[in-house]
């Protein structure tokens, strides 16, 4: 029993080992393809690739020759865009530069014209002041003295300018700009100035009218010694006096026993008589 136990076995590795010496069947043969018809097909499919790979390579040619072109025309414009931009920019700079002095300029216009108006003003007051004194001194030129020199004219005159001033003012008030006349202003007041001063150291003679004690009116010679004092007397020589200057005009005052000492003044003024010393009364403000 044992003795067949380990035959067995044995038996069937021999019948393994005899197998695997034993050469292979060969396999099976495949019938072949004809070699013709697979080259044609290789060929074509070959070609096929090359006429594909062609036209990739000459559609990617210009592809980039596009690219370069575009990027060419492109770097150009940016080149004209930069440009155009350096010059705005340095045309905004100027404009800015002259706007900054426009504003400066017109700043110190403003600040000068603050100034002008400021010394329009000034001037304006002084030329108030100037016309207030010469029309109080035209108040004092007597009548006849002034119609002699023709003051009533440069009086027209002033009292134009004051109406024109008058005028601008009220403009000004309006928020109108309108200039007010200062030269015409000292014009007329110069002229007045002048035409007074040319009056006022000298002695002047006229004929005029004053009342009597009863009330009649006589004609009487006046002589003025400048405009700050005057002495009259009649053609009978009885009835004389005094003038001054006051606010709203001549004051006369009856004084009849200068009457003989107006007289020879009145003859010295005509040059009919020798110059003398006389005593006459006078008042001095």
């Amino acid at each position: 029993m044992n003795s067949l136990r380990f035959a067995f076995p044995l038996l069937l590795s021999g019948i393994a080992l005899l197998s695997a010496q034993q050469p292979a069947s060969p396999p099976a043969a495949v019938p072949a393809k004809p070699a013709a018809k697979d080259d044609t097909v290789s060929y074509e499919k070959t070609r096929e690739t090359l006429q594909k790979w062609a036209e990739t390579e000459k559609r990617i040619m210009e592809e980039r020759r596009d690219w370069d072109e575009g990027k060419a025309l492109l770097k150009g414009q940016i080149e004209l865009v930069n440009g155009q931009i350096t010059e705005l920019e340095a045309k905004l700079a100027d404009a800015r530069k002259r706007k900054e002095e426009a504003l400066k300029k017109k700043q110190e216009m403003a600040a000068e014209k603050a100034l002008i108006l400021e010394a329009a003003t000034d001037v304006n007051k002084m030329a108030d002041s100037l016309e207030a004194a010469v029309r109080s001194a035209v108040a004092m030129v007597p009548e006849a003295i002034s119609k002699e020199k023709k003051l009533d004219i440069l009086v027209a005159q002033l009292d134009a300018s004051a109406k024109a001033r008058a005028e601008a003012l009220k403009e000004q008030a309006a928020g109108r700009e309108k200039v007010i006349p200062i030269a015409s202003r000292y014009q007329a007041s110069v002229g007045l100035i002048d035409q007074v001063n040319q009056v006022y150291p000298l002695l002047h003679k006229a004929v005029e009218t004053r009342k009597l004690p009863d009330g009649r009116e006589t004609n009487v010679t006046v002589v003025y010694v400048g405009l700050g004092q005057a002495y009259f007397v009649n053609l009978a020589g009885d009835f004389a006096g005094t003038g001054r200057p006051g606010p709203n005009g001549w004051e006369w005052t009856t004084n009849n026993a200068i009457a003989r000492d107006v007289d020879d003044v009145i003859e010295i003024v005509d040059k009919s008589g020798s110059p003398k010393v006389f005593a006459l009364p006078a008042t001095v403000k």
